[in-house]
């Protein structure tokens, strides 16, 4: 549902909190786009973990680095994948929601890890 509704607005924005209720806690959400190019999970996923070069181990996350902390949040277990087109044909969508969200303030350091191979 979120892709689909970025897809019929153009807007890349977090989809409103309402729609990411599960009743007992809103969902953690990342999202995507990609211009006259199919946006596949791959894509989005190589695109957040670009921005594990910017995060700083041990502290808490920054706005530009939000993407790649919840997509490696330890306590996130679940996870529901969607992508849409554009009515054009020009843009592709996709949405990635966690369950439970990441991000919690505090909690960085007990849910994301420097890569084994830099440990």
């Amino acid at each position: 549902r979120c892709a689909e509704q970025m897809a019929r607005t153009g807007k890349l924005e977090h989809s409103p909190a309402e729609m990411r209720n599960l009743g007992r806690q809103t969902l953690g959400e990342n999202f995507s786009a990609s211009f006259q190019s199919e946006l596949t999970g791959e894509k989005m996923v190589r695109k957040w973990m670009k921005e594990g070069k910017r995060y700083m181990f041990g502290f808490d996350g920054r706005k530009d680095t939000e993407n790649f902390t919840q997509s490696v949040w330890q306590a996130s277990r679940e996870i529901g994948v969607g992508r849409a087109r554009s009515e054009d044909g020009n843009w592709w969508y996709g949405v990635v929601v966690f369950d439970p969200p990441g991000n919690i303030p505090n909690q960085y350091s007990n849910n994301v890890f420097l890569p084994a191979d830099k440990a």
